[in-house]
């Protein structure tokens, strides 16, 4: 026995040989959903980053944190400034990848999000502004108390959305070449 299909749905077998309706949505909406989850993401993200780099050190929980990792590298042999230096630098890498990844798909114009090629400006245009924002962070950060502003973590900061950018183009070549969800390039 069959179901009725409507425009826009796709018949297809179901168990013991009934047909199932299946609804599919256009790439279109799709790419309109990503773009606008994108953009409500990277606003949530923009809140957790001022959050984070903008209030006083004293009992700054991400501070707090990498101390006591350095603490432990520290006992177990590696000296506590290394180990506090080089988690601080991870941690100012990590910090910025999800703007790598989120502010192409956010920008995309909605209806072209899923299918756009963001070309090599557009990626390169996002470390920019990744690194501008860095730069911004780290002056304001010269007013805050406890806060030291650096040019080590301008480069951290950089790399991070440059590894988050390269994240976004693999994850899209990865479901251009091997899936059938369409790519968001």
């Amino acid at each position: 026995r069959s179901l009725g299909v409507r425009p826009g749905s796709a018949a297809m077998p179901g168990q013991h040989g009934i047909l199932v309706r299946v609804t599919t949505t256009s790439t279109a909406a799709r790419s309109t959903a990503i773009t606008w989850i994108a953009r409500a993401l990277l606003a949530a993200f923009g809140v957790a980053l001022a959050l984070v780099v903008l209030l006083p050190s004293q009992g700054h929980r991400v501070l707090g944190l990498v101390e006591t990792l350095a603490g432990i590298a520290s006992r177990a042999g590696i000296p506590y400034q290394f180990a506090f230096t080089t988690l601080e630098f991870g941690a100012n890498i990590a910090l910025f990848v999800p703007l790598g990844v989120l502010l192409p798909i956010a920008l995309a114009r909605p209806a072209s999000a899923a299918t756009r090629d963001l070309g090599g400006a557009a990626l390169v245009g996002t470390v920019g502004v990744g690194a501008a924002i860095s730069v911004l962070i780290e002056l304001a950060q010269q007013g805050i108390p406890g806060r030291v502003s650096s040019p080590a973590d301008v480069l951290a900061n950089t790399l991070g959305t440059a590894l988050g950018v390269l994240l976004l183009v693999a994850v899209r070549r990865g479901f251009a070449s091997g899936s059938r969800t369409p790519p968001m390039r």
